[in-house]
């Protein structure tokens, strides 16, 4: 058989698959975004960060640059944004804890990306490091979502002294 027929072959599972997942992303959207609309001016930092998790999950042909592997966590990932949104005021003390430890890891992140992108070669490493950031958030804000594997702060930080400039 050749590539072309095999790719023909699979054309339709994979072409419903994506569209399945791109329906779970907009489900998980809809209720996110009215939450994020009813949040009061008090919790302006909190919306502030979750439209900036956002725009960073949802960009413009995020499904064509989103690794297949990562694409199909989004639902999850926005799911879990609104959760935390939900639990906010029961506990905002220890929210902005958690979210201080995750702008220390994204800084960070960014800051190393900026410097490999003008180096011309951005490592894989680091770009996984950003999804294990997102688990994190999963890990600290919605707990009861799971993460695939075993993900915290610690961890983080000593795979991020594994990372090379």
């Amino acid at each position: 058989m050749t590539l072309r027929q095999r790719a023909r072959t699979r054309l339709p599972a994979v072409t419903e698959g994506a569209m399945r997942l791109v329906q779970a992303i907009a489900a998980e959207y809809q209720p996110l975004i009215a939450k994020l609309a009813s949040l009061p001016s008090p919790m302006a930092r909190l919306k502030r960060e979750a439209e900036e998790q956002l725009g960073r999950l949802l960009y413009k042909h995020f499904v064509s640059q989103t690794p297949w592997g990562r694409l199909q966590h989004l639902p999850r990932y926005l799911k879990a944004l609104r959760l935390r949104l939900e639990k906010y005021p029961a506990a905002p003390d220890r929210d902005a804890r958690q979210a201080q430890a995750i702008a220390h890891l994204w800084n960070r992140y960014e800051q190393r990306l900026e410097v490999q992108k003008h180096a011309g070669k951005v490592s894989q490493a680091l770009l996984d490091f950003r999804w294990l950031i997102e688990e994190l958030r999963v890990s600290l804000f919605a707990q009861e979502l799971k993460t695939p594997f075993p993900v915290s702060v610690k961890r983080l930080e000593k795979i991020w002294s594994e990372i090379k400039e």
